[in-house]
């Protein structure tokens, strides 16, 4: 029960510290927050939802660290996580609205913002347990600090990976002005690897359903000598896409410098909105990045002939990419 104690704690004050760096993100750049992952957009932005969320990751860190705190406090933590554990169920209540009515597909049934309102129903039991401030027999130092760290690497984990399986496979395709297809490894020959094959063929679906009328192709020229861009747009023109409905970005030659190409380009085209087309683990990624960039954008996981054969090191990367481009690229 020790361990599972300090996974809950450990959980909390990660949503705490990520609450505190969205508030701080946004007071410097507009658009920075990616609260989006555990609740609705309408309660991403406003001076008094900022200071309500405050106000949760202030009352979460008192829960693991003020043992017997006095009653209103613990009156008040409990309504502060009451009512963020209904904001984010109406997170997920509005993820399966969409899901029952077919407006995005996906074979993850639990959204993220369901495992923040089991996190956060957590501290509201652990705010209430009579035996929470009792002594014990006195722990080793290095027993606790051992379990912590346990504890925490473990957290870090889950987070990234949590968003990857939940948000990545969610197919949000609709009516759009564009789909951008992110680049992948295209070999001397000019042959595609399956992974951008894989992409760029989902494109093409996106097109000939009408649901968008332009293709991006957005990569940079590999070590092998090969533009991925001339290789996708190769693709999709014997795919029976006209050459003039396809925009190549030869200098996309990262997520975030496909965003920053990509929004010069709608916004040179008059695009409006964008579906951005990738594989699964690659997707949470894109849609932080393009929404820091200022675009519209709606992800689609590629529809992947077979599972690429270095998938579980492409998902640790992603891991991995994701805490650092959300708190080094702006």
């Amino acid at each position: 029960m020790k361990f599972l104690r300090t996974l809950i704690d450990a959980g909390s004050l990660a949503l705490a510290t990520f609450i505190f760096v969205n508030l701080f993100g946004d007071l410097l750049k507009s658009g920075f927050s990616a609260d989006y992952f555990w609740i609705l957009p309408v309660t991403s932005s406003g001076a008094g939802w900022s200071i309500l969320k405050l106000g949760l990751a202030l009352f979460l860190i008192f829960r693991v660290f003020i043992h017997n705190q006095p009653r209103i406090m613990v009156f008040s933590g409990t309504i502060m996580f009451g009512f963020f554990s209904i904001v984010a169920l109406t997170n997920a209540f509005q993820f399966f609205r969409l899901l029952f009515a077919g407006a995005i597909r996906t074979p993850s049934i639990i959204p993220f913002s369901f495992l923040v309102v089991l996190l956060l129903a957590a501290n509201m039991y652990l705010s209430f347990r009579s035996d929470w401030g009792k002594a014990g027999k006195k722990e080793p130092v290095y027993r606790k600090l051992a379990r912590w760290v346990i504890a925490g690497g473990i957290v870090a984990g889950l987070i990234p990976l949590g968003i990857i399986l939940t948000m990545g496979p969610t197919d949000y395709s609709r009516k759009a002005d564009a789909a951008i297809i992110l680049g992948a490894k295209a070999y001397a020959d000019g042959t595609p690897s399956l992974v951008l094959d894989d992409r760029v063929k989902t494109g093409i679906r996106l097109y000939k359903k009408g649901l968008v009328s332009r293709l991006i192709m957005t990569g940079g020229t590999g070590r092998e000598g090969i533009s991925e861009p001339q290789v996708m747009r190769r693709l999709a023109m014997e795919a029976g896409i006209p050459e003039e409905d396809i925009i190549c970005d030869e200098t996309g030659v990262n997520t975030a410098a496909s965003a920053r190409n990509c929004l010069e380009l709608m916004k040179r085209n008059g695009f409006k909105s964008a579906l951005a087309v990738s594989h699964y683990y690659h997707t949470p990624r894109i849609k932080m990045l393009f929404k820091r960039a200022g675009i519209r954008c709606y992800v689609v996981p590629a529809r992947m002939t077979r599972r690429p054969a270095r998938e579980p090191y492409y998902v640790f990367r992603e891991c991995a990419a994701i805490y650092y481009h959300y708190l080094l690229t702006w």
